[in-house]
């Protein structure tokens, strides 16, 4: 093995290193001793001289000890020293004794729903607590929650590696660099796939994944391609995870409910904060303890938001409600000044250049929509009938098709598309592109109604919240 040329070095006139304890992709960890302080600290290292991106090296190594340091929380790793020395930037930080939650995962399969619970409220805390001091991580994953374990013998979840995490004061808050969305894509949220503006909400987001993946061993989503994973954040419903489940383990209804509520694919209809997640997860852990499956079990939308708190108080749980009063969506005004059932619901435009009956499978699921065959028709009807969701059909000439959404006059339309099944170029374009959703031709007939379903309460739900605030 190749000696390491940092074991022995005193870094900085201040701390002695003693052993390699991992090597990732941002440097390398040692054991080392802080001599005045006669502290053993974690030291976090990245070589930084002459390589072609030092100074992003640099700036996202300083954002990494700046932002944690800001937060003073014992779920959180704490910062004792920063700086550079020798050609390479330290970061001198809590030692942790204990594996992350990947490695307990890896070795163990799920944790079960109390540790995973558990574990992900404790999670949540520490979040909340960045989020308080205004720094997002953006980057939570179950490598990056370790096991802490204290001299009493007890494990304690710590949140590191804030490599990634900004201040939400700053001015920009966007994950892209050249074109590139920056995080995990197995735990990335849909708006930062789409490199959106960020706030507490994406880091919610990806806490769900982290809990999905404690329950049933896998994260909700994967892929031949890290594009492949993010089209799916952005478009697919997430599977339920007790269908994903090892044989032989279960998952309580209560904290599959949570997990999916997360995952929403709209900030507006998750929790709105990593506190909300938190008492969510404590409801639910009641009832885990407490054996109330029964009651989960009469929930008819395991996605309904205000559901929990009617099923924590018929637990005995006091538990109080901050969610807004929904805003009705602008629906059509009555086709011929009669008044009539579909006058009620929203317009939904439906494009289909070659006649292929998406029209009719929505009307006979009792959606009030209006068809055309020309994309240019779409700004006038839009303006006409008051809609805001259009679906367009992408088969007769996927490329050409989408090109033309582009258009600014689109550009108020929420817009669904249906195209060819097994397209990961086509979709990648069309979330590139902001479209909402992307429905395979194959699952037209018993998908595309609920997805239009599940658009509306998310436009529902988000101005509601615009309301609200």
């Amino acid at each position: 093995m190749t000696h390491d040329p940092l074991l022995g070095q005193l870094v900085d006139g201040h701390y002695q290193v003693h052993q390699l304890l991992g090597i990732g992709g941002m440097g390398r960890v040692y054991r080392a001793e802080q001599l005045e302080l006669a502290r053993e600290v974690a030291l976090k290292t990245l070589p930084f001289a002459h390589v072609p991106d030092a100074e992003e090296r640099r700036k996202r190594f300083q954002r990494e000890a700046k932002a944690t340091s800001r937060i003073n929380h014992p779920g959180v790793v704490q910062i004792f020293g920063f700086g550079e020395w020798e050609g390479q930037l330290y970061i001198a930080m809590e030692l942790i004794e204990g594996g992350s939650l990947a490695e307990r995962l890896l070795h163990n399969g799920p944790l079960g729903d109390a540790a995973a619970a558990q574990a992900v409220i404790d999670a949540c805390d520490a979040v909340h607590a960045a989020h308080a001091v205004g720094v997002l991580h953006r980057d939570l994953k179950p490598e990056n929650i370790m096991l802490a374990r204290g001299a009493d013998g007890i494990e304690r979840i710590k949140v590191v590696d804030f490599g990634l995490a900004i201040v939400m004061a700053a001015t920009d808050q966007r994950l892209t660099q050249e074109g590139l969305v920056m995080g995990t894509p197995a735990y990335v949220s849909p708006e930062q796939a789409r490199a959106e503006l960020l706030d507490e909400r994406s880091d919610v987001y990806s806490l769900g994944v982290v809990l999905f993946e404690l329950l049933c061993g896998l994260p909700p989503f994967s892929g031949n391609t890290p594009a492949d994973v993010v089209v799916k954040h952005c478009f697919e419903d997430p599977p339920l995870p007790s269908s994903m489940t090892p044989p032989g383990v279960t998952i309580h209804p209560s904290l599959e409910s949570a997990a999916l509520w997360a995952l929403s694919k709209a900030p507006e209809t998750r929790p709105q904060t990593a506190a909300a997640f938190a008492e969510e997860l404590r409801a639910a852990l009641a009832l885990v303890e407490g054996g109330g499956r029964d009651l989960e079990r009469t929930r008819k939308d395991p996605l309904q938001v205000g559901d929990r708190a009617a099923r924590a108080a018929a637990a005995g749980l006091h538990r109080k409600s901050n969610a807004p009063t929904a805003r009705p969506i602008p629906i059509a005004p009555p086709i011929g000044g009669s008044a009539s059932s579909e006058a009620v619901r929203p317009i939904i435009l439906v494009c289909e250049p070659a006649g292929a009956g998406l029209t009719v499978a929505l009307r006979a699921n009792q959606c009030a929509a209006r068809a055309t065959t020309s994309l240019q028709a779409l700004p006038d009807l839009a303006a006409e009938l008051r809609a805001q969701v259009a679906v367009v059909d992408l088969r007769p000439d996927p490329d050409a098709l989408l090109a033309q959404l582009a258009r600014p006059e689109l550009a108020a339309l929420t817009i669904i598309t249906v195209g060819p099944d097994g397209e990961m170029a086509l979709m990648t374009r069309a979330l590139e592109q902001g479209i909402a959703d992307y429905v395979p031709a194959s699952l037209a007939s018993s998908k595309l109604a609920k997805r239009v379903s599940k658009l509306l309460k998310r436009l529902e739900a988000r101005a509601a919240h615009e309301t609200s605030t």
